[in-house]
């Protein structure tokens, strides 16, 4: 079952060259997603009043039409069959009846009273699965060069949802950051495969994978601890 929400772009979802940011897309299409669930059940809100929370491993995101302030556009989330830990999302938004932008992600559901993951036939919807029409994300990536580390960053107050970690909107905007150049290009894909969550007050060593006139870039955050917190796939042109 496909849920479709309609949206005005506002001006302050956009960016310096007033066209919504790979961060406020992903923002647009994760909201669909919960006002499904809020409408139809189990909300966000009931699944953490019951300990458990989704946790998103892998996002992969493609964007074909630039979406401007004031752009009306069609939004559209639907589950897909699922199984074992994994459960799966499509997503889209369609500008002029074009599509604009999707994503496909796979999520987990963790309990936080029992400290472990649910499986899919555990959690019942009140709504029926669709047909998965993006392939899952690629299992890993793999860099054409060494990684190199260019500036640290801290995990601020903007940064985190009610989970106080970084929410995982919040990514590909951040790593965009650190493409030297991103205001005169526009980004075409981005994968993102999420390890360990960074919680408020973190600091994480952003490194990079880029070699010179290619236009893939590859990024690895690394938390104080040593663990790796994300691993990152942008294509820009």
């Amino acid at each position: 079952m496909r849920h479709t929400e309609n949206f005005t772009v506002k001006f302050h979802e956009t960016d310096l060259n007033k066209r919504v940011s790979p961060s406020k897309a992903l923002m647009l299409m994760q909201e669909c997603a919960n006002m499904q669930m809020e409408k139809y059940g189990p909300s966000l809100g009931t699944l953490m009043q019951q300990g458990m929370i989704f946790v998103v491993s892998r996002h992969m995101m493609n964007f074909y039409l630039p979406i401007y302030e004031y752009d009306k556009i069609t939004v559209e989330a639907w589950t897909c069959p699922s199984h074992g830990y994994t459960f799966r999302r499509n997503l889209q938004i369609l500008k002029d009846g074009k599509l604009a932008a999707d994503t496909s992600s796979l999520w987990a559901l963790y309990d936080t009273n029992e400290e472990k993951l649910v499986r899919v036939d555990n959690l019942k919807y009140n709504f029926d699965h669709d047909e998965q029409i993006f392939a899952d994300p690629p299992q890993r990536i793999k860099p054409t060069c060494d990684f190199i580390s260019v500036g640290k960053r801290k995990i601020v107050y903007s940064d985190v949802d009610c989970n106080r970690h970084m929410n995982n909107t919040k990514y590909p905007d951040m790593l965009c950051d650190y493409i030297d150049g991103i205001e005169n290009m526009t980004v075409k894909q981005c994968y993102i495969y999420y390890v360990h969550e960074a919680p408020l007050h973190e600091v994480l060593d952003i490194n990079i994978s880029h070699a010179e006139n290619d236009n893939h870039y590859y990024f690895k955050t690394i938390k104080q601890n040593g663990e790796v917190n994300a691993q990152a796939f942008i294509t820009v042109q």
